[in-house]
């Protein structure tokens, strides 16, 4: 996703758990996967979410649901990752909404119930 604050920032999320961030529209990529202490290895990312008002911060939904691990895996960056809300339901899934600069960053994260 390209950030809507700075053209040429793009931040991509795959389904190995690697996250990467361009910041010259593609010419040169760099990992910036969040650290094994907090996201597990192999998860899979399922939205990413450049914020609005900075460039430099980007929000990631992930999820183990292909190793029967159903917790929804938050984190947001602005220069160090970190881990958001730790405890929650076995079966609730979490997903991010678009970027939207009339949304709060509080309120760009959605409850799913299956």
């Amino acid at each position: 996703m390209e950030s809507p604050v700075r053209a040429g920032t793009i931040w991509t999320g795959a389904d190995d758990g690697v996250v990467s961030v361009t910041r010259d529209g593609g010419k040169n990529w760099a990992n910036v996967t969040p650290p094994k202490e907090i996201m597990p290895e192999w998860i899979q990312i399922n939205s990413l979410d450049a914020s609005p008002f900075d460039a430099g911060t980007a929000y990631v939904a992930a999820t183990m649901y292909k190793h029967d691990d159903y917790k929804p895996y938050l984190y947001k960056t602005e220069r160090l990752w970190q881990k958001l809300e730790e405890d929650h339901e076995r079966d609730s899934r979490r997903r991010l909404y678009p970027g939207d600069s009339r949304r709060s960053e509080q309120a760009r994260l959605a409850l799913c119930r299956n």
